[in-house]
């Protein structure tokens, strides 16, 4: 379980760099709108592949919604990251990253939100309900013939066989 959590850290950190490694190679600028689309996405992404990824049999639903509550969760995060965090203050210059309160800065925000939803949804993995899915349901079989049914069917039986 401690691996599977480490790994949705892991994937959820990667998946926020792998964002802002788009956002350099379009040279978008860090505004507020690209700062919330960015964090929606990134938790989008997280959402569809942490936990029970939307590949996996019979998650495709589970997957779907995990993507939109992660693209809310990331919003918020970075509406929160931007108004209240103004404080912390991160220096990524040394990696080409920038430096300045840790909303401002996507090499470092957008990592750490995919980190923060990737341990979130792998817990939820870990701890949810791997049960077996309910049975389906099974067609009731044919009604077992009656005994009128059953005398009739003897006598074109016998009929048929030429017996009277």
């Amino acid at each position: 379980m401690v691996k599977k959590i480490a790994f949705g850290l892991l994937e959820g950190a990667v998946l926020g760099g792998v964002v802002f490694f788009a956002l350099l190679r379009l040279h978008a600028g860090w505004s507020a709108v690209v700062a919330y689309a960015a964090a929606a996405l990134v938790g989008a992404l997280v959402g569809a592949v942490a936990g029970k990824p939307i590949w996996a049999r019979e998650a495709k639903l589970e997957g779907l919604l995990k993507s939109l509550a992660g693209a809310f969760i990331a919003a918020t995060a970075m509406y929160g990251a931007r108004k209240w965090l103004t404080g912390v203050h991160v220096n990524l210059d040394a990696f080409g990253g920038g430096a300045g309160p840790i909303g401002e800065i996507p090499a470092a925000a957008l990592p750490l939100i995919g980190a923060g939803l990737g341990f979130v949804f792998q817990i939820d993995d870990a701890f949810g309900g791997d049960s077996e899915p309910p049975p389906r349901r099974v067609e009731p079989a044919t009604p077992a013939p009656t005994s009128s049914e059953d005398e009739e069917s003897e006598s074109s039986d016998r009929r048929a066989r030429g017996e009277h």
